[in-house]
Formats: C-alpha cells, structure tokens, sequence
C-alpha cells in the first residue's frame, strides 16, 4: 500500500501544471492488483484531478467499481451506415488505394461490416493486399481466414481448437491440446497467445493455467468452423477432450461435448449423464437446462454401453 500512496501523491501533483487524462483500454481483462491500485488512487478525499477514460467490453462484473468512482457510463454501439462508410473509404484512400475504387470498395465494405470499425479495417486491409480487388459479395469470414492463413503452424493451431470449443477453454487445457494438434516444433505458448490477441483473433483473461481463453469475436470462430474439414473436426474435438479428461475439475459437460464431437457417444454419455446428476444436486431447475442441452446427444443402447465397458476393463 505504500507504493500505491506514493503513485497517489505523485498523480496529485502532476494536473497542477497541465491537465491529465488517461485512457485504460480493455479494462475487462484488468487482473486484481491493478484494481486495488486504481481504487486507491480514486478513493475520496483528495483522489488526483485526473480524467480517466475505460473502455470495456459490456457486462463487465467489475463495471460497479467504476459506478463507485463516481464514473458516467456511456455506451457505445456499431457506427451507422454512413459513419461506416466514411472510416472505410478513409482507410482506403490513406493507405494508397486508388481513388476511383474508394467510393464503391468503402460501401461495400461497411455493408459486410455491420458497422463494425475492427472488420472494417479487416476488410479494409484485404482490399489493400489484394490490390483493391474483393470478391463480390464481400465477405468478413473470407477476409478473417485468409489471414489465420498466413499465421504459423502454431497459431492455427490454438485459432483452430478455440474455435471449435465452442466456449472458452482454460490455458493448460489449450496447451494439452495444442500439443497433440499442431505438427509444428515446440512453443512458447504465452507469445502465441499475446501475439494472437494483438492480431485481434484470440482473448485471454489472464497468463495463469486456470485463465481462459476465447475466440476474439463470434465472427472469428465462424469463418474457422466453415473451412474445417469433418475429419479436422473430429481430430481438433478429440484433443481437446483428451485434454479435458487430464484435469478432472474441468466441467463434465465439455468433455460430453467434446467427446460427441469426436465421434465417440459412448463417451459422451457418460459424461453428459455424470454432468446431469452433478447438477440435479445443487438446484431443482437444472434438470431442464441439462434436458435441453443434451437433446442431440446420440443416447446408445444399454448393451453397446455394457460391451464397451468390457471392452476397457480388458487387458491389452
């Protein structure tokens, strides 16, 4: 505590000659000690004249904190149609693009991009690799996986087994998985990870075993999922159960997912069934949400179960 009322102090004195404005962005991905330190420096009385600016992603847990700092919310939506068009066309027409093409290229562009401004700087950018030549329609799934494309073995990889998650997968899991996945040589798994989120195609909350890991946005895992072969599936479904079954906190209803997807029902059986009782015990409504998630599991017969669990208990 005595370094954060040193950095208070010294932030105090700063808005005295000029006036002071910092901007936190991605603050949803902020780890504990740098919450304690910014609580310390806004907490009244005498909290440094500072104008802090967050962006977050909406439904951020630690948004009440923020209230608590006195902070006016303001959301942010998708640029309109005409906003949309203009980032466009000036990120074309900046970036050396020829000026006949940039009218008809940025409304096309703004259109697929729903407004949008990283995909429209994703489309952009293709439009300029691509010598301001792009498919018509133009399309944010086409653009998004030519660029997983050119990314190492490695980072296609960890897109790939994200994607196919379905929902976000822990650090230690991902690495198992990646393992078994990517025929390149070993890697530094972190750098991947940092690298992937600064091409804005991976999050992560955090470096530790236990943090997650997540498309960057739906879109992302889209364009990945569409261009996978059924094989890739099943291959990209089995690592990561395999994964899954070494950490047995992990959730029981992954490892049914997974193992589905792998082409294994048996498997999933029991796991969606080990799910369902471990949720009919904490509360009565479960059931329903277990029910539901579960209807496309394959159930099979009692004597394909019994034969299958002869056939582990075998030796060889």
């Amino acid at each position: 505590m005595g370094l954060f009322s040193a950095l208070r102090e010294l932030l105090s004195a700063v808005p005295e000659q000029q006036d002071v404005i910092v901007v936190l962005d991605d603050m949803q991905w902020a780890d504990a000690d740098s919450l304690a330190l910014l609580s310390a420096l806004m907490q009244p009385p005498n909290a440094p004249a500072i104008l802090f600016i967050v962006a977050t992603r909406p439904n951020w847990p630690g948004a009440s904190l923020l209230r608590a700092w006195g902070a006016e919310h303001i959301a942010v939506g998708n640029l309109a149609p005409e906003e949309s068009t203009a980032l466009a066309s000036h990120l074309l027409s900046h970036s050396g693009c020829v000026k006949s093409l940039v009218v008809d290229l940025g409304e096309r562009i703004a259109s697929e991009a729903g407004g949008h401004p990283l995909f429209i700087n994703e489309l952009a950018e293709q439009a300029l690799r691509e010598g301001g030549a792009l498919p018509n329609p133009v399309l944010l799934e086409a653009a998004l996986w030519s660029r997983i494309e050119r990314l190492e073995l490695s980072g296609q990889a960890l897109v790939k087994l994200t994607a196919v998650a379905g929902s976000s997968l822990s650090i230690r899991v991902l690495a198992e998985a990646a393992r078994t996945t990517c025929p390149a040589p070993a890697f530094d798994l972190l750098s991947e990870l940092f690298a992937l989120r600064n091409e804005r195609l991976l999050r992560l909350d955090g470096t530790r075993g236990i943090n997650r890991v997540e498309p960057y946005h739906d879109r992302v895992g889209a364009a990945v999922r569409a261009r996978l072969s059924a094989s890739e599936r099943l291959g990209l479904h089995r690592a990561i159960a395999t994964a899954l079954q070494g950490y047995p906190a992990e959730d029981p209803e992954a490892l049914a997912i997974h193992w589905q997807g792998a082409g294994e029902p048996i498997r999933a059986t029991e796991y969606a069934l080990a799910a369902a009782v471990a949720q009919m015990k904490c509360w009565p409504l479960s059931e329903r949400r277990v029910c539901t998630r579960w209807h496309s599991i394959v159930i099979p017969t009692r004597p394909a179960l019994m034969n299958a669990r002869e056939a582990r208990r075998r030796p060889g």
